[in-house]
């Protein structure tokens, strides 16, 4: 492309900066809302893989009170950027609740949208009646992920 022209670099996240005092330091994601003010993103120091959910306005550079523990691996915006849903996890580790989430409202009041469960009859067809708690389990996430996108739908036009 000719003539484009660039905009100075631009730090949305340092990473070194959040790891600084920490023996250990992750990022599990990180999105930017619809609108482009702000970045959710979640950190964890102790190798568990359970994230804090942060929300930075990258207008002023400033974090939000949000602040969320034992969050999972994503998140996804609503298209007003004003809510969020995450996914909580329970303690095996595996997805237990995806919660919806308003900035600016205390955490503990998120309304839960739905919750994952396994019905008994699956441990029984399946191998997972042989697994021990710990142990990584793999569900259809694009199962999930399409089910995600048409909550999402629905609960934005009711917002």
């Amino acid at each position: 492309v000719d003539n484009l022209e660039l905009g100075d670099e631009q730090v949305i996240l340092d990473e070194n900066e959040l790891a600084e005092g920490h023996e250990f330091f992750a990022v599990g994601f990180r999105e930017v809302s619809p609108d482009g003010r702000y970045l959710a993103y979640g950190t964890e120091h102790a190798g568990d893989e359970k994230f804090t959910l942060r929300v930075k306005d990258l207008q002023t550079g400033e974090l939000l009170a949000e602040k969320i523990p034992d969050t999972g691996y994503d998140l996804c915006w609503f298209q007003d950027s004003g809510s969020v849903l995450y996914v909580v996890l329970d303690d095996a580790h595996r997805p237990y609740r995806v919660f919806r989430h308003r900035l600016g409202e205390d955490a503990a009041d998120g309304s839960a949208t739905f919750g994952l469960n396994i019905i008994p009859h699956t441990w029984t067809v399946t191998a997972l009646g042989d697994l021990t708690i710990g142990q990584a389990v793999n569900i259809e996430i694009d199962v999930l992920a399409r089910y995600l996108e048409r909550m999402q739908e629905r609960l934005s036009h009711t917002a």
